[in-house]
């Protein structure tokens, strides 16, 4: 039996702030009922209640599209890797808040939904100095989340699982961050790697959207050309290790980097004597910066959810 009311609530709990919309599906619109900072899961659980309870009704069974700052996997937990540390089970989530349906990813999964999701629509042009039909080619996604939680590679919408492998650091850079292991590549290539050199550089504590601010404001400068260095030798060593043709950059912390540092990326990602030529191959193409992927996956994920219809 169809649900008499067809709208879809996304829920994206970041790792600053979580946010929550209903979807019209004849329009794309999604309007915003809320934006909140929850302490943990329970506060959050029960401002969604009561904001899905305002809006629609005490016995409303709409439907609910999730995505969060964290991993999520098989047995449906998802890991935080916020501020928050805990894990948040999302079938209990889901039947706390009584509702009959219900889809969760991470933010860079729901990215990947989105720009598949816009090219499809094809209605408004997304991409910064992108050449004619790239983006038919194999491609992979690299999406910077504003808060701490982890990004991720994806190839052609399938997650990649190569961020294990080791990324050693030249000897320079180990002196001037005061460390002595390697990072591995999925501790840089990240939002949360932004703030991870921050530290260890200025000690302090910011999150990647804070500190992208002070990098175009001319401030943390050093932090932002060693971000971009790293940056460009870990895609190196994910375009060298996957079948991909372009490799798309998006998320607000690269517009940091990519006003300022973005020859220190191309830089680092070109220099391999051996590849170089395969490399100079591989589009690079940097998305809007202001462009909410994980908002549009969640639209994706709410039109296949109200095609099956809500019971």
């Amino acid at each position: 039996m169809a649900a008499e009311n067809e709208q879809v609530i996304l829920l994206d709990a970041g790792g600053t702030n979580s946010r929550l919309y209903s979807f019209e599906k004849e329009t794309f619109k999604a309007e915003k009922i809320c934006v909140f900072k929850p302490k943990d899961s329970i506060e959050l659980k029960f401002r969604v209640r009561d904001e899905v309870k305002n809006k629609y009704g005490k016995n409303s069974k709409i439907g609910i599209c999730g995505c969060f700052a964290g991993r999520v996997f098989k047995d449906k937990k998802i890991a935080s890797v916020t501020k928050w540390g805990e894990i948040i089970n999302t079938k209990k989530l889901f039947d706390f808040l009584d509702q009959k349906r219900a889809i969760f990813f991470n933010d860079a999964e729901a990215a990947v939904f989105g720009l598949n999701f816009i090219k499809e629509r094809a209605k408004k042009e997304i991409f910064l100095g992108m050449k004619k039909n790239v983006y038919k080619k194999p491609f992979s996604l690299l999406y910077l989340g504003t808060g701490l939680g982890a990004a991720s590679f994806y190839n052609s919408g399938a997650p990649s699982e190569i961020s294990a492998i080791n990324m050693p650091l030249r000897e320079k850079e180990r002196k001037r961050l005061k460390i002595r292991r390697d990072f591995l590549l999925d501790d840089l290539v990240s939002g949360r790697g932004l703030s991870t050199i921050a530290r260890l550089l200025y000690k302090k504590s910011m999150t990647p959207e804070k500190i992208s601010k002070e990098i175009s404001s001319g401030r943390m400068e050093e932090a932002g050309k060693l971000f971009a260095r790293f940056l460009g030798r870990a895609t190196k060593i994910f375009a060298l290790t996957q079948p991909v043709e372009t490799i798309f950059l998006g998320g607000k912390p690269t517009e940091a980097f990519t006003e300022k540092f973005y020859n220190e990326f191309i830089r680092e990602f070109l220099s391999d004597k051996i590849n170089s030529w395969w490399l100079k191959e591989i589009a690079i193409c940097k998305l809007d910066p202001h462009l909410e992927l994980p908002l549009e996956g969640l639209k994706f994920l709410a039109l296949e959810m109200v095609k099956e219809k809500i019971d």
